[in-house]
């Protein structure tokens, strides 16, 4: 008859049977986080104007709606290398120049493309986003707050919406990370 050290010896699994499996979850788990810290990173700091979007519906919780005014349809039906076929749902690419003068100002859209584009100035930035049919959604439309900051953010968004733009850093790949919102010279 066995003895009870020998059946657990023979009923144990080997160790890498619960090593691999919890070292892939973990690293699965960490890819998400590491994709945003490297945009912020390596990525040069921009900034887009913002867009109204509804004052009444404006915070929600501990976060701001945004929208930008680089994003919309009608923005970007107007720039070069805009085509019928870039109505469909998909992924574009928005080309940005920076502003003349102040570099905090809000960056301009100069063309829009399906395809990553090639020809890029040295000053010129890409940002890409999945376009809805509506606007191009950059991954930077919700800004966390903190809750003591809401209600001043909210009214100076409210009186300033054309003073409101939102600072992200954009990586070599086109990905943006919302680094922070301005309302004129406040920063939150």
């Amino acid at each position: 008859m066995a003895s009870p050290s020998n059946l657990s010896q023979k009923g144990s699994l080997p160790k890498w049977r619960f090593w691999l499996p919890l070292l892939l979850q973990l690293g699965i788990v960490l890819l998400i986080p590491a994709r945003q810290a490297l945009t912020l990173a390596v990525g040069t700091t921009i900034y887009l104007q913002t867009a109204p979007v509804d004052p009444y519906d404006l915070l929600r919780g501990r976060y701001v709606t945004l929208g930008y005014v680089v994003a919309r349809r009608s923005t970007l039906e107007q720039l070069p290398g805009w085509l019928p076929d870039l109505e469909t749902l998909g992924i574009l690419y928005l080309r940005l120049a920076p502003p003349e003068g102040d570099p905090t100002q809000p960056w301009q859209a100069i063309g829009v493309s399906r395809e990553m584009p090639k020809d890029l100035q040295p000053e010129e930035k890409v940002l890409r986003g999945w376009f809805d049919g509506w606007q191009l959604k950059l991954g930077t439309e919700e800004f966390f707050i903190p809750e003591a900051a809401g209600d001043a953010l909210e009214e100076d968004i409210r009186r300033y919406p054309e003073a409101t733009r939102a600072e992200v850093k954009v990586d070599p790949w086109g990905k943006a990370a919302l680094v922070g919102l301005w309302v004129g010279e406040h920063r939150y």
